[in-house]
């Protein structure tokens, strides 16, 4: 019994995790844009056309490999 409860919390836990590691992306993510002047739709779809292209695959790479994989390591 005290093992269910403790992997019920243990889920809650990685639930909560990948939660916050979801906003801590888009909210910083969100930042990126607005520091760089982006503000509207057409704007962000030509930066994504444009040199920043590569920029979005690469930080989600990055944020992937810095938030998800010590989730996956246990």
């Amino acid at each position: 019994m005290v093992l269910l409860e403790l992997n019920s919390i243990i889920m809650i836990l990685t639930r909560r995790k990948v939660a916050l590691s979801l906003l801590f992306f888009f909210f910083f993510e969100g930042l990126k844009y607005l520091a760089e002047g982006v503000f509207y739709f057409d704007n962000l779809w030509h930066g994504l056309k444009g040199a920043t292209f590569g920029a979005i695959p690469a930080s989600l790479v990055y944020w992937f490999a810095y938030h998800f994989l010590p989730l996956f390591k246990r």
